[in-house]
């Protein structure tokens, strides 16, 4: 029997590879981003997007023409 095969997906936040399909679930898929972001990157920015992120956010939204979500009351993207 094959083994199945690793799937790698890079977080668009923070590059890291990760593990997404096969029983292994290392990231969350934003459906208002249309994206998939690692767990740590997705755990940390909680309350909002941190700052740094909005730039590659903002470009992802731009690639697929998706309109700019309303902030959140901290003025941050928010994360779902």
């Amino acid at each position: 029997m094959k083994a199945p095969q690793q799937v790698l997906l890079k977080c668009p936040l923070c590059d890291t590879e990760f593990e997404f399909g096969l029983h292994r679930y290392e990231g969350r898929y934003l459906p208002q981003y249309k994206v998939t972001v690692c767990n740590s990157c997705y755990q940390i920015n909680w309350d909002g997007w941190a700052p740094c992120h909005e730039p590659k956010l903002l470009a992802v939204l731009e690639a697929k023409n998706l309109a700019s979500p309303p902030r959140n009351p901290k003025g941050l993207l928010p994360r779902e």
